[in-house]
């Protein structure tokens, strides 16, 4: 699961989290979080592929606008529970 440091920005009312299979994005997105709340501090991303290196995302956003560039980029590879 994606972890972040929650913006100290009072406007933020959330993030956007994208997932892809390079550290290109584009059309490599497999899936984007919308995560309600300026205090969260990580999401589950369901359904990527065991064994697969998937690269992550953030962004914090006011209502349904970005308000941040997005973070570095980080990867990691889910395994079986």
């Amino acid at each position: 699961s994606p972890i972040w440091i929650n913006s100290a920005d009072a406007s933020v009312t959330g993030y956007f989290v994208e997932a892809a299979t390079a550290n290109t994005f584009g059309s490599t997105i497999v899936k984007s979080v919308e995560v309600v709340g300026a205090a969260e501090t990580k999401v589950a991303i369901t359904g990527l592929t065991n064994g697969t290196e998937y690269f992550v995302r953030v962004r914090a956003m006011v209502g349904r606008y970005p308000k941040s560039k997005y973070s570095n980029i980080e990867s990691g590879i889910p395994a079986a529970p």
